[in-house]
């Protein structure tokens, strides 16, 4: 029989298996939860029915603020509804 010195072992390799697998429960978790998820949609930073020109600096400044104070998802949607004026201005190729 093979006899196992306390130095040879470590609990290392166990706490990551097990944590690992409280990882991939915590994702199953979220993929199987049904309930609804809050969702909070900014609206576009100015009215439908100005220039285009005007609507970007709008976009752009609400970017650059949202930006500034960290916030990552109105960062993300200000970005979002940058890159959808700038489609609409330039044509597509």
């Amino acid at each position: 029989m093979t006899e196992i010195n306390a130095e040879d072992w470590s609990p290392k390799p166990i706490i990551l298996k097990i944590k690992m697998l409280t990882d991939i429960n915590l994702l199953i978790n979220d993929l199987l939860s049904t309930q609804p998820a809050t969702v909070v949609l900014l609206p576009p930073p100015y009215p439908e029915l100005i220039a285009i020109e005007t609507k970007m600096d709008l976009t752009y400044r609400a970017l650059l603020r949202y930006t500034r104070s960290g916030n990552h998802i109105g960062t993300l949607t200000y970005a979002y509804y940058l890159s959808a004026l700038i489609e609409q201005l330039t044509p597509a190729q």
